[in-house]
Parts: C-alpha cells; structure tokens; sequence
C-alpha cells in the first residue's frame, strides 16, 4: 500500500493529518483497505465504495456539499436531525463538511460515548468523541455539521 496506517504513523504524522486524534481517544479497529470507505462503512457496507463525487457522465461535480450524500442516507431510513446526542434506541451518523462547505467523512454512534469510522484508505477505529477527527486545512476533515438517525434495526 502506498500510504503509512495509522499504527505505524509517528504522533507527529498522526498530527499533521488528525490533529485532535491521540491514542487515549481512540482504537484501531480494522487493517487498512482500500476496497471501501466512509460513506460505505456507515452504510453497513464493506465490499465496495460509495462517492457521489462524479456526476452522471463521470465528471467531477461541481456541488461536492452533504446534499447527495444526506439524499443517500435518506434512502436508508436515515432523518436529519439537531444533534448528536446518544437516542436509545436510534442509530446516528454526523456528516462533516470543510471550509468550503465540501463532504468529507461520515462517522456513525455505536454507542453513548463512542462512535466508528473508515478513514479513506486508513484503519476502521473507534472514537469517543465527533471532535477527535476535526481539523482544518489541507487533507482535513473540517468539523461535523450534519447529524442524521434512524430508528435501531
């Protein structure tokens, strides 16, 4: 693979990519792969990618903001909802966006005070909380905006 996992980067390189991410906040669940992502990984998928990068004659969009991808989770019984607050009972995810208003990652709730995510080509983790993958500028994350939830299977 041409990229450094998360296990092996030093703090330093961890930093310069999740600057909020340490090891006290979260948990290397999975080894790195390329064959899913985020969206994916929230979907309940682990055998292929979901982008909504492209338009339909497989340019890249000009609109890259959360809209298809909230659009996407809607179609999986997902609602938007005011916060990310653990709901007995439901299921939630938090989309972020960066400066410029454009989706990057999708973390879904485990539980109260824990959340899962697929970080691009990187390891699945854990973590406690939405901030531990904020940051901003290049390569970063930016902040989560959106929170969406269904009711639990």
């Amino acid at each position: 693979m041409d990229f450094t996992p998360l296990r092996d980067m030093t703090p330093e390189e961890l930093a310069s990519i999740f600057p909020n991410l340490n090891p006290q906040n979260h948990l290397i669940t999975s080894p790195p792969v390329k064959e899913y992502n985020c969206v994916a990984w929230a979907s309940g998928i682990n055998n292929k990618r979901i982008d909504f990068y492209r338009n339909d004659m497989g340019e890249i969009d000009d609109d890259q903001s959360c809209t298809r991808y909230i659009e996407h989770f809607k179609t999986l019984g997902y609602i938007e909802c005011e916060n990310s607050d653990f709901e007995n009972g439901f299921e939630k995810i938090a989309l972020y966006e960066d400066r410029r208003g454009d989706f990057t990652h999708v973390a879904l709730q485990l539980e109260e005070t824990k959340w899962t995510s697929k970080l691009g080509y990187l390891e699945d983790i854990e973590h406690l909380t939405l901030e531990a993958l904020e940051g901003k500028g290049r390569d970063k994350y930016g902040n989560h905006t959106t929170y969406m939830k269904r009711e639990k299977k």
